[in-house]
């Protein structure tokens, strides 16, 4: 089992590489894995998804165009950012819950 220094180092380091680049280059690879598996998991209309590191938003967006109510996780507040930015084109602004989690817990 791993201490909880190397859970906190894994999460930085993660965090940090995530942030530096170019995630939205990254992203738009990701718009028709978003769309198979929000189809394949048959979300409907107020079912709650939760979206671990959402990212930028895409499969968060994808799922509440279907009436979902989603929440989106991520370790990084750029991305969340941009996550708000995307949600407010897309109109699901203030539709999509979005949340920074520093800890490996859901629960807190």
């Amino acid at each position: 089992m791993q201490n909880n220094q190397d859970i906190q180092n894994l999460k930085h380091y993660s965090k940090t590489m995530w942030a530096s680049g170019s995630y939205k280059d990254i992203a738009y690879y990701l718009l028709p894995a978003s769309s198979h598996l929000v189809t394949s998991a048959n979300v409907q209309s107020g079912e709650l998804v939760l979206d671990v590191a959402c990212g930028t938003g895409i499969t968060s967006i994808t799922a509440r165009k279907r009436n979902a109510k989603v929440i989106g996780l991520d370790l990084t507040p750029k991305l969340l950012t941009r996550a708000r930015q995307e949600a407010a084109v897309a109109e699901a602004d203030g539709r999509v819950q979005r949340r920074r989690r520093r800890r490996t817990s859901i629960r807190e």
